[in-house]
């Protein structure tokens, strides 16, 4: 797209999965998109996530992320084949099932209390003892209390899905700019234009997807916009012999033998704000809690470690939709640990918004207004 032409439809500020998901749908349709970033594709957090796809578990399960969520696969699926027939890029997404196991009786009684529910909402899960949970994976500690093995959930390579959904956009004439959005000028009940670092861009409608960047917005646009950063660190392992074949859920953690071999374990929840350093301190915690499950790999070999920093919002749940008060201006983020599997429904009903004025995919309970209700829009 030449801007030469005349002003892009639509801005989108932030190069992470909700922002190239967005401009996926908004080029598939024919709109002229530009897209700013301050770093470059997927550089943060939607560069290094783990990439699971499990509508049924984290934040806001049972509960309205859990049809989003569903909803978000089943698109996934589909960008999937589009996407590899497109740019003829293999995002790696898969269909696994999932191992979640128990180490003591408070496991035993969360995860199969999660059945009754798992199952009323049209999940496989089954209560497994821990000769059936060995017997699926090798390396599992024989003293586990059991498991439940879930199937409907995924994994995808974050950094190629993002990627390869710019990579699809920019073939269709989507302008990648380079820039730090410093301000936003409005008019009326308008944003006008995006005041950047690199000069002032203007734009029929604005789409915000800034990851835990956000906040700085509410000043701007006088909304509050309730998000932080929540660091996670991931170990990548070398591990000889076979890699496991289910993804493995124990507390808060997991494991999954990834595309590149190496065993992905993870991860942290750090209140640091913007550190996106990686530390000595989040290894010495992943790594005893993967051996109280798999002590097997105590002889794998450490090959990298990262850092991200998740959009998370007050609540906990995904902010989408509309600004209110703006007739032109969207909001996409704090989705925490959930971010790429939700970025595909995300994507959808932002550029649903803007094309059509609504969407079939319900997201009432993820509009920014809830943070305004019984207070002053103000920050």
């Amino acid at each position: 797209m030449n801007l030469t032409q005349g002003i892009p439809d639509v801005a989108i500020v932030g190069a992470g999965a909700m922002g190239c998901a967005t401009a996926y749908f908004l080029t598939k349709a024919g709109l002229r998109v530009v897209m700013v970033e301050r770093d470059g594709i997927a550089s943060h957090s939607s560069g290094f996530a783990f990439g699971g796809l499990q509508p049924a578990s984290g934040a806001g399960v049972p509960g309205p992320v859990l049809s989003l969520g569903k909803e978000a696969f089943r698109i996934h699926v589909h960008l999937w084949e589009a996407l590899q027939e497109e740019t003829g890029v293999d995002t790696y997404f898969r269909v696994t099932s999932t191992l979640y196991l128990a180490r003591n009786e408070e496991e035993v009684r969360t995860i199969r209390g999660r059945l009754v529910w798992q199952k009323e909402a049209g999940f496989q899960a089954e209560w497994l003892d821990a000769d059936a949970c060995c017997a699926l994976e090798p390396r599992l500690l024989p003293s586990l209390l059991g498991g439940v093995l879930l199937q409907g959930g995924g994994l995808v390579e974050s950094y190629r899905y993002t990627s390869t959904l710019a990579l699809a956009t920019e073939r269709r004439g989507m302008l990648l700019r380079s820039g730090e959005l410093v301000g936003l000028k409005v008019e009326g009940n308008r944003v006008k234009s995006l005041v950047l670092s690199s000069g002032e861009l203007s734009c029929g409608q604005v789409v915000l997807a800034m990851g835990p960047w956000m906040g700085q917005v509410a000043s701007w646009l006088h909304v509050p916009m309730p998000v932080r950063p929540l660091k996670g660190q991931i170990i990548h392992l070398d591990a000889s012999g076979a890699g496991l074949t289910h993804r493995l859920s124990w507390g808060d953690d997991y494991a999954a033998t990834k595309e590149d071999g190496r065993v992905w374990v993870g991860t942290t929840e750090e209140d640091v704000g913007f550190d996106e350093r990686i530390t000595e301190e989040a290894k010495a915690q992943i790594i005893p809690s993967l051996l109280s499950v798999a002590p097997s790999l105590a002889d794998a070999q450490l090959v990298d470690q990262t850092a991200c920093l998740r959009p998370l919002s007050a609540d906990g749940l995904p902010i989408i939709g509309g600004i209110p008060g703006y007739t032109n201006a969207y909001v996409a983020t704090g989705a925490g640990r959930k971010g790429i599997l939700l970025s595909a429904a995300t994507g959808r009903i932002i550029a649903d918004l803007i094309l059509k004025g609504q969407s079939d995919i319900p997201y009432a309970d993820f509009t920014l207004d809830r943070f305004m209700k019984g207070s002053s829009a103000t920050s």
